[in-house]
């Protein structure tokens, strides 16, 4: 039994006023493939598994440590009933190679609706660990907060253990405003 831990969380906002004006480009370098059918799942799957087996955010780690790597990987694969969200926007994405790099899964929360505007989320994002500092996470990170754009969100909240500072830091270069740090209870 893995006993319960308390951590921080920095939490990121951007304010992003109706739909995304112009269509979506892929990043430099890198293929964005929607995580749809039963071959992206099975990919997705795989990528998942792989960043969350090496992750430094302590919610992963006790994920892991709890489920094991694919167990952890499933869990964040079926979000819970406060988000809402459409397999296409879900993409991984690969190198020139063809190598997978990472993957984003973009969600909307369920009733924080301002008019006709949804808040959005990153779910989860990741870069694999033989991918990882090479910008890879500023790159999905537009790319999904444009894939939240297109669906129209008055603003997308997200947040990051303190201790994962390449994420802190790709929030940042991406525009998003850093908000308060909060304890979190990992049961």
């Amino acid at each position: 039994m893995v006993p319960d831990m308390v951590y921080e969380k920095v939490e990121f906002v951007l304010d992003a006023p109706g739909p995304l004006e112009r269509p979506l480009a892929n990043p430099p370098g890198l293929q964005l493939v929607p995580a749809t059918g039963a071959e992206g799942e099975r990919y997705l799957l795989e990528v998942v598994t792989a960043v969350v087996a090496a992750s430094i955010d302590r919610a992963d780690q006790r994920s892991v440590a709890m489920l094991g790597a694919q167990g952890a990987a499933h869990r964040y694969l079926q979000p819970d009933e406060s988000f809402e969200f459409e397999r296409a926007w879900w993409h991984i994405a690969y190198a020139s190679d063809g190598s997978p790099v990472g993957f984003t899964q973009p969600v909307l929360f369920r009733g924080c609706a301002r008019g006709d505007l949804q808040e959005g989320t990153l779910h989860y994002i990741g870069v694999v660990p033989s991918a990882r500092g090479r910008g890879h996470a500023h790159a999905l990170l537009r790319h999904a907060t444009a894939v939240l754009r297109s669906v129209g969100v008055w603003r997308i909240f997200c947040d990051t253990d303190v201790m994962n500072v390449p994420m802190i830091k790709a929030f940042e270069r991406a525009g998003y405003r850093r908000g308060r740090i909060h304890p979190v209870r990992f049961h």
